[in-house]
């Protein structure tokens, strides 16, 4: 073997060691201590929008063993650009959590696996984000659109969005609602469904084209089977979310 294919074989083999060292280092911090997450929802708008990225700490609550331990490392459903699994669920370890050093609180933003989701392995299910607006032992009742924890009222949460039916006198373009800040909005027959804020809507329904607004909140006992865990013997819904 000549001197240069000896010294490209030397430089391949410490970059393959440079390679998996950075591999083993960014599973491990991943696992560890934060993960990058895309806000896969519109459900957090006006705090967080779909598509954001947002680093989130597992040292607060603690971290979470893996429970599918055949993946390819860096991945979590498919591998990317593509729809090939990133993983096998031929094992499946049991979930413990390591220590940490907080608790989860009323307010705090937190990720989870969409429990739904049945169809993938626990861990490797879509990564959701949502407001805790109820802990262990806590009665929660929504009534009118308004969070009630113990019966006491809880605090309106800066930019809370509500679905409203805007009957419209002629058609809106998408510049309008745009300017208007709202980001969903449907368009149906004699206006349009739209998800915003009441400051949001006060300014609206002044405007000429609008002719009234009502704010859409299903009423007690009817189920909502979008509300998790849809029950017919809990009828519950969450319009008001």
């Amino acid at each position: 073997m000549s001197e240069r294919s000896f010294s490209v074989i030397a430089k391949l083999r410490e970059w393959s060691h440079a390679i998996a060292f950075a591999v083993v280092m960014a599973t491990l911090v991943r696992w560890l201590l934060l993960e990058a997450f895309i806000i896969p929802s519109s459900s957090m708008e006006r705090t967080l929008l779909a598509g954001d990225y947002v680093l989130v700490s597992k040292l607060h609550y603690g971290t979470r063993t893996p429970i599918t331990p055949l993946q390819i490392p860096l991945t979590h459903q498919t591998i990317g650009g593509t729809n090939i699994p990133a993983y096998l669920d031929w094992i499946q370890l049991s979930c413990c959590r390591l220590p940490g050093y907080s608790r989860v609180k009323r307010g705090d933003q937190v990720v989870f696996n969409y429990p739904i989701e049945l169809d993938r392995p626990t861990d490797l299910r879509t990564y959701y984000i949502k407001r805790c607006v109820g802990l262990p032992g806590d009665t929660l009742c929504i009534q009118d659109a308004r969070i009630y924890i113990d019966k006491e009222p809880q605090p309106q949460y800066p930019g809370l969005q509500h679905r409203y039916y805007l009957r419209t006198a002629a058609a809106l373009s998408d510049r309008f609602f745009k300017e208007a800040a709202i980001r969903e909005y449907m368009s149906i027959k004699g206006g349009y469904l739209v998800h915003t804020t009441a400051a949001i809507i006060t300014q609206l329904a002044s405007h000429s084209t609008i002719k009234a607004v009502k704010c859409l909140v299903l009423p007690p006992g009817v189920e909502d089977p979008e509300v998790y865990a849809s029950s017919g013997t809990f009828p519950w819904n969450g319009d008001q979310w």
